[in-house]
């Protein structure tokens, strides 16, 4: 079977664009959905963990869906920002920094494919098929050999306010969360290395411990493993893997590390692993 990158697509607006609106409606549908399915009544919150319950305890932090929508509304609604002396309430899209920004944005998308889906399984159930090779990991969407139909369903399923960027040109090469994966349709066989956006930036990244700093060198040092063993895994070519090896010594070696012990730490390691 010959595999095609339909389309690689990245959400710009999900964060800054969608009304509070459409995120606590599509939040309410989740948060029914999921209290129906688990048949409780109450999610129990302890200290580092939580749990579905009926009778909790009278001194146990609970919520219902209800109470639950309302502390999601009252953390949407009560989002502020100082810029100097001025404070700004945040009146549309999903607060950045907060720890339940992410959940929010997933299961916001989430709520909309739903959907989408379970009309279509019902109208159309060999349509809906077509969507076993999409995939999603919060806001980068992959689609393969979907044969079109994903891309032609992107304005049934989401929303206007939430712009769609196709990032990939072709059918065989993309740029997918930090892999760039090339098909070759000749082998059937997948041909990937690191994919590093800042690598397009036109001015100098900033990355990695300075020798000059606080840091113990041992911690400074214990990095290069690590990033070897990254870059290894993530090379399907050893050409590949050689090139970001040496650009990561060349930029330690500016910060003052030694070169006998990258070399070092890199002849004592097992790529096998």
């Amino acid at each position: 079977m010959i595999v095609l990158l339909r389309g690689t697509y990245d959400f710009t607006t999900l964060y800054t664009m969608l009304p509070h609106a459409d995120i606590l409606e599509s939040m309410s549908v989740i948060i029914d959905l999921a209290f129906k399915k688990s048949k409780y009544k109450y999610i129990a919150v302890y200290e580092k963990s939580g749990s579905w319950c009926n009778k909790p305890r009278s001194t146990t932090f609970k919520f219902d869906a209800s109470t639950l929508k309302s502390a999601l509304e009252f953390v949407l609604g009560h989002s502020y920002f100082s810029v100097g002396t001025v404070c700004y309430q945040q009146s549309i899209g999903i607060p950045i920094g907060i720890d339940c920004a992410p959940p929010i944005a997933n299961l916001t998308l989430f709520r909309y494919e739903y959907e989408h889906m379970v009309k279509l399984l019902k109208s159309n159930y060999r349509r809906a098929t077509k969507f076993n090779g999409c995939f999603r990991l919060m806001d980068d969407i992959s689609s393969i050999n979907s044969d079109g139909v994903f891309e032609e369903s992107i304005s049934s399923i989401y929303p206007a306010a939430l712009a769609l960027k196709k990032e990939n040109e072709g059918h065989i090469m993309a740029d997918i969360l930090d892999l760039t994966v090339e098909l070759n349709v000749d082998s059937h066989n997948f041909g990937y290395k690191l994919y590093d956006k800042r690598d397009k930036f036109k001015f100098t990244i900033v990355n990695y411990p300075d020798l000059c700093g606080n840091i113990s060198s041992n911690c400074c040092y214990g990095v290069v493993k690590s990033e070897l063993k990254r870059f290894a895994k993530l090379s399907s070519k050893f050409s590949e893997f050689v090139k970001r090896k040496n650009i990561l010594f060349r930029k330690l070696m500016d910060k003052g590390y030694l070169e006998r012990k990258l070399d070092s730490i890199f002849h004592s390691i097992s790529f096998k692993s």
